[in-house]
Parts: C-alpha cells; structure tokens; sequence
C-alpha cells in the first residue's frame, strides 16, 4: 500500500523513462505489442465476466510470468 505523499508506481516509471530521454508523451503513444494487447483484452473481459477471485488469481499468475518474461 502506498504511504501519503510517495510517487505511485507510474509516476516513478514515468521518472526513470526520463532518465533515459523518454518523455511521458513517448509513453503514452507507445504502440501496444500484440501481446501486451491480448493480455489487455483478456485481463478486461474477465474483469467483467467472472468472480473477483478468478480475477485475482490470474493476475497472481500473471506476475508470476514476468521474470522469464524479461530474461529473453
């Protein structure tokens, strides 16, 4: 949970894009990768069609899947 007053998780990715000479405008006219955008899609479509539960447990799995994601 975020304290009072701390940067929330998009404003600290949007400072260190910055670092890197990205403005947020690059990031917010980034072109979605095809997969991102599935994941997009479907992480919304059960978001309104199944239980709150089933909800939280794909996104659980989802973050579970990130570490081998990046290593390629």
């Amino acid at each position: 949970m975020r304290r009072e007053g701390e940067p929330a998780a998009v404003d600290i990715a949007a400072l260190f894009a910055e670092a890197i000479g990205l403005s947020r405008k690059d990031l917010e006219t980034a072109p979605l990768r095809p997969a991102t955008a599935a994941h997009l899609y479907y992480a919304e479509l059960i978001i309104h069609t199944l239980p709150w539960f089933v909800v939280m447990a794909a996104q659980i799995g989802a973050e579970g899947t990130f570490s081998p994601a990046a290593a390629d």
